[in-house]
């Protein structure tokens, strides 16, 4: 501690009003109410030891010899309910008014309306050819001759000067400038560790020597000033689009209809009057870091460099330049731009997103394909290796930006991670991933949200479950091109240039018309789909997932024509896009799981395992009696009942004995109640089968043999039989069967 004591004539608060309180005492009532209410005035000083200083300077000053009853009475107030225990801060500053401030120390003459006001002061000044650097308090004393002294007590060896609060509710951050004698360095401390004066020594000692000397009640005060002097700004932890309608790059924002607004020097940007703050380029921000690490790495690559936009291609030159590198496939790559930008427009459709999927063999130009879609939005941003990350690393790629593009690659179904194949059938329906986080001591949920447009690459299709990622894919194949020529050779070359000195521009040209998308997407793609099932049938049967999947190419590549002059007409990526979602749902009718199924039945019945009549039977109806209903045909039909509590444990031994796994009797009826072909479940009905048995009696060629009828009633399922396209029974309607 350092103290600098001058004689001056002054008043301390309390010394003051225990001096005006002991002038009403003139006999033995008035004096035990003086002391009475001088123990009172006491209680309300919150810290122990000035109150204590406090007690003793009173019972010397007036010579008290009840000390003890003194003491018992100060602690029934400071123990009775509603006790304020702190002096208001106005009475504190107005009552130590110094008489003349002119006689203070020069060195303290400037700060001393500070600590009026705040009750500390902000020293940083030379005394006696020494920097003096560091929060004080002055303190005042009477004295027993009549004089006072002010002594000043230096509460920390620096100063802590308020740069930014950046606000993330709980998880807020106050960045400090520390000041002492040697340096400056900049600090982040969050929001839980202000009001706590050794959490805040915690948070600066790692700079070197910042100490704090003062107690708690004394650091309040100071914190308490401190965090009225902090300019708000709200942090961006996601760039990309914003909710409050700008879309963040790393270094700006571009806001539809207003244009581009870059960064100033602390990364802040202002709109509609608040402050946003993009941490990445911030330097003061950055100074908080630790020497040659940089945490916003992964953010850098989303840069817009507005100076060098002039000098790169228009949207439609770039759509050319694509449709002549990649020919049909360029449809999809240049739909990706405005489904990845508006990509929340999208999912408000229907509440799903389609992701791209580019496979096929080594050196078939898949991955260049994505590379192409991808080097708009980003500066030389990798696709992240399914095959060699962690679970961290994989979800933090997949949450980093919004309404941007999520470029996975080498997705195979042999080395895919369980856990990551289901994320990625989630991202398609919004679902999130929650995990368990550590904050202010607090277990907190924090949720992991992608919001991006995925891009898959890999080198062969992902079939598993069911197709279910097939079936949320755009689906484009890939194979090995033949010779390419020259001309040919000249327009890749091209648009590699164009992508590596970055596409971003394109980005910014197509967030202007974001108003446009809100206002007509919805409607343009639910008349696309009518306009599909009304005028064709195989639209009508397609997989309704991929139909939508596909119209959503169509309509965001014929919106964007409405802007900008595109490679082929819209009529012509309309035709391309029904074909493929007519293609990829005949293609997936013969390979998903019932298919599988009906496949093993009519191979158990080739090989003898199936009996017909007993297990299943094949009749013509025009009415089916199900367990719920009447079912009218409307003309006659071949029905197939079937066994399953025959048939399923024989489908399972099948399905193991070739390594596949089987699907439960319950999910199988769940996947069948959906399909045209299923009638329903039938309480009874009677089966039956033909055995040979022994007669009674030998002949001299052995026992005779006879055929036994054996029936019985059993529940089954009822399904139409010809969409099974299965040949399974062999008996005619009315065929008769031998007896002996």
């Amino acid at each position: 501690m350092q103290s600098i004591q001058q004689h001056i004539t002054i008043t301390d608060a309390i010394t003051w009003r225990a001096a005006q309180i002991m002038g009403t005492a003139t006999d033995p009532h008035t004096t035990a109410q003086a002391h009475q209410q001088c123990m009172e005035l006491l209680a309300n000083i919150p810290d122990d030891f000035i109150r204590q200083n406090y007690f003793d300077n009173l019972v010397s000053s007036y010579k008290l010899k009840n000390k003890k009853q003194l003491a018992d009475a100060l602690t029934k107030y400071l123990q009775a309910p509603g006790t304020n225990n702190q002096l208001p801060a106005t009475t504190f500053n107005e009552s130590t008014e110094i008489d003349d401030p002119e006689r203070l120390p020069k060195w303290i003459k400037p700060y001393y309306k500070q600590w009026q006001e705040d009750g500390y002061m902000s020293v940083n000044t030379m005394v006696n050819d020494k920097k003096k650097v560091g929060f004080y308090t002055l303190n005042i004393k009477n004295n027993e001759d009549g004089s006072r002294t002010i002594s000043t007590t230096e509460q920390s060896n620096f100063l802590a000067e308020p740069i930014m609060h950046v606000y993330n509710g709980p998880e807020s951050l106050f960045i400090f400038r520390l000041v002492n004698h040697r340096s400056q360095p900049i600090i982040e401390v969050p929001a839980s560790s202000i009001p706590a004066p050794e959490l805040f020594q915690k948070a600066c000692i790692g700079e070197g020597n910042f100490m704090l000397y003062c107690n708690a009640m004394q650091w309040k005060r100071i914190a308490s000033a401190l965090l009225e002097k902090f300019t708000k700004c709200i942090a961006i932890p996601f760039l990309g689009w914003q909710a409050d309608g700008f879309f963040a790059f790393v270094n700006g924002i571009l806001i539809p209809g207003e244009g581009w607004q870059p960064v100033n020097d602390n990364g802040i940007v202002i709109h509609k009057k608040e402050q946003f703050l993009i941490p990445a380029s911030s330097q003061v921000y950055l100074k908080t870091q630790g020497r040659n690490s940089d945490a916003y790495e992964s953010d850098r690559p989303l840069y817009y460099n507005q100076k060098n936009s002039a000098n790169l291609p228009t949207i439609s030159q770039w759509a050319a330049a694509m449709h002549k590198v990649y020919g049909q496939k360029a449809y999809l790559a240049i739909a990706a731009l405005p489904m990845a930008i508006y990509r929340d427009v999208l999912f408000n459709v229907d509440n799903n997103c389609p992701l791209l999927y580019a496979f096929g063999e080594p050196s078939s130009g898949k991955s260049k394909y994505a590379e192409s879609i991808n080097a708009v939005f980003f500066k030389k941003r990798m696709a992240f290796n399914v095959n060699s990350g962690t679970d961290h690393a994989f979800f933090s790629y997949m949450q980093r930006f919004i309404n941007t593009i999520t470029w996975l690659n080498e997705v195979d179904e042999a080395t895919l991670k369980p856990e990551w194949f289901q994320a990625l059938k989630g991202a398609y329906d919004g679902e999130s991933r929650e995990r368990g986080r550590i904050v202010s001591g607090k277990l907190k949920t924090e949720i992991q949200k992608i919001l991006s447009l995925i891009i898959l690459t890999g080198q062969k299709l992902i079939t598993a479950d069911d197709n279910s990622l097939v079936t949320r894919s755009l689906i484009e194949a890939f194979s090995k091109p033949d010779q390419r020529k020259d001309e040919e050779i000249e327009n890749y070359n091209q648009l590699k240039t164009w992508e590596e000195n970055g596409l971003q521009h394109l980005v910014v040209d197509i967030v202007q018309h974001r108003k446009i998308w809100e206002d007509e997407y919805k409607e343009n793609i639910n008349i696309a789909l009518a306009n599909w099932r009304r005028t064709s049938a195989e639209a009508r049967n397609a997989n309704q997932r991929i139909l939508q999947n596909w119209a959503h190419v169509y309509v965001n590549y014929a919106m964007l024509e409405e802007k900008y002059q595109l490679p082929v007409h819209g009529d012509v990526v309309m035709e391309y896009c029904l074909k493929k979602a007519i293609k990829w749902s005949k293609q997936l009718a013969g390979s998903d799981i019932l298919s599988e199924w009906w496949a093993t039945i009519q191979n158990l019945v080739n090989t003898g395992q199936l009996k017909e009549n007993w297990d299943f039977q094949v009749k013509t109806e025009t009415s089916i009696k199900t367990a719920d209903e009447t079912k009218d045909l409307q003309e006659p039909k071949q029905v197939l009942y079937l066994r399953l509590i025959n048939v399923h444990p024989l489908y399972e031994k099948d399905s193991r004995s070739r390594g596949k796994n089987p699907i439960s009797k319950e999910n199988l009826l769940q996947y069948m109640i959906s399909r045209k072909y299923f009638i329903g479940a039938v309480r009874s009905r009677k089966f039956y089968k033909i055995e040979p048995t022994a007669m009674e009696g030998n002949s001299n060629n052995g026992p005779s043999m006879q055929l036994k009828k054996i029936e019985t009633v059993a529940s089954c399922h009822a399904y139409i039989y010809e969409p099974l396209n299965i040949e399974i029974t062999k008996s005619t309607e009315n065929e008769e069967l031998p007896f002996g």
